[in-house]
């Protein structure tokens, strides 16, 4: 069982329409497993570099926040 002054944990997701505020965000993560995340910062890097997409990728972050509990 948790302690009464134990953080509350919850997902933030957050969306954006600017590539280099999302890359700002997420690169430490992708660049953490480069391997894994190839495409993602191909993509990514493409959107910077002015190129457009048919259909444009979402750009989303989910964040794990913490809240003092009362």
């Amino acid at each position: 069982m948790a302690s009464a002054d134990a953080a509350q944990r919850r997902l933030d997701l957050r969306t954006f329409d600017d590539a280099h505020a999302f890359r700002a965000r997420v690169d430490p993560f992708l660049r953490a497993r480069e391997a894994e995340h190839a495409l993602r910062l191909g993509i990514l890097t493409g959107l910077q570099a002015g190129r457009r997409f048919a259909n444009p990728p979402l750009l989303v972050a989910v964040e794990l926040a913490f809240e003092p509990s009362s």
